[in-house]
């Protein structure tokens, strides 16, 4: 995912440390418990780091809606299947630009908890 800071207030950072501390550290969409500041993560790899990373996704997919039901905390890998989904901010803007409605896709909810489950299992036999 490309982060273009000109599309986010400039008080981003507070913005997404708050809805994450809201969400106890934990994704929204899993349950998995990330990484708080502060937490030593010295023996984590590179790999389980980003998989333990929150990050906090707009609903709408419009950087300047800031208002709290518009934005949820979801770990790295939860966040970027949203927008491998054609749920992401780039497409929409590409589309509009175009004059085209984005396509919509069928049953993603389905397929994005169907990934999640074995996702887990995969972490839990990892762990």
């Amino acid at each position: 995912m490309t982060f273009t800071h000109s599309l986010y207030p400039d008080n981003w950072s507070e913005i997404a440390t708050a809805i994450k501390q809201q969400a106890q550290w934990r994704c929204q969409k899993c349950g998995l418990h990330c990484i708080p500041p502060g937490e030593n993560t010295a023996k984590l790899t590179r790999s389980k780091r980003r998989v333990y990373t929150l990050q906090v996704h707009h609903w709408d997919r419009n950087p300047a809606n800031n208002h709290r039901g518009n934005l949820i905390a979801l770990r790295s890998g939860c966040h970027l299947l949203y927008h491998r989904s054609g749920k992401s901010n780039f497409r929409r803007q590409k589309y509009e630009g175009r004059g085209q409605k984005e396509p919509t896709f069928k049953n993603v909810e389905l397929i994005l908890d169907a990934m999640q489950v074995a996702l887990r299992v995969s972490i839990q036999f990892f762990v």
